[in-house]
């Protein structure tokens, strides 16, 4: 079983929590430059490229998914609120291709379930949300998990590659002070932590938490 969480946007991110391999994939949104009136670049979602990094890891189980549910911002102008929905209906398109089951879950109720399951006080939910994708990283680790996949966009020459990258688990760290998970081995950082990938775990896992409690019942 999969359980994913997409963060919608072009900053935002993808979670998936694999429990049958013990792994974790974690990936920023795939973007991708074209260019429009002026010469002008614009970046976009590749959709292409993120369906097939999302099918691939998931080709073998059945995936549980769900992203924010869509909501109204107060002082949002037209090219924004146009760009939220546009950005939703990807999300929403990934999920059904990808999914067994799908969700819609508020902002407020998958932020407060794991803020209280971690004890984040922090008012800034970017903050918050950092602090606990470190504090549930650093229990799998110790735990269960063996392999983090973390897929990047990286530019060579000149054209935007997505790119993964396997971490085992073995060799890393939590470093609560840095906010940072680093290499025993090199003791630098292994990937740079996003809010979009962050606030997608999150997801993920209270998708997770939420579905395994349910069916105790």
């Amino acid at each position: 079983m999969y359980y994913l969480g997409i963060d919608a946007g072009i900053s935002g991110g993808w979670a998936m929590i694999d429990i049958n391999d013990k792994r974790l994939i974690l990936g920023e949104m795939p973007i991708m430059e074209t260019k429009e009136k002026k010469n002008k670049t614009i970046k976009r979602i590749d959709v292409k490229t993120l369906y097939h990094a999302i099918g691939n890891e998931g080709v073998y189980f059945p995936i549980i998914g769900a992203t924010e549910k869509l909501h109204s911002i107060y002082g949002a102008g037209k090219e924004s609120s146009f760009r939220m929905g546009m950005n939703y209906g990807i999300a929403q398109t990934i999920l059904q291709l990808v999914c067994e089951k799908i969700g819609l879950v508020t902002p407020s109720k998958w932020q407060s379930h794991m803020w209280q399951k971690y004890h984040c006080l922090k008012d800034d939910t970017k903050e918050c949300s950092k602090t606990v994708f470190l504090k549930s990283l650093s229990e799998k680790i110790k735990n269960e998990l063996e392999t983090i996949i973390i897929y990047r966009n990286v530019k060579r020459k000149g054209t935007i590659c997505y790119l993964p990258m396997s971490v085992d688990c073995k060799n890393i760290k939590i470093d609560f002070e840095s906010e940072q998970v680093i290499n025993i081995n090199t003791n630098k950082k292994v990937f740079t932590i996003k809010d979009g990938i962050t606030d997608a775990y999150c997801i993920a896992e209270y998708l997770k938490t939420t579905f395994e409690n349910n069916n105790k019942t």
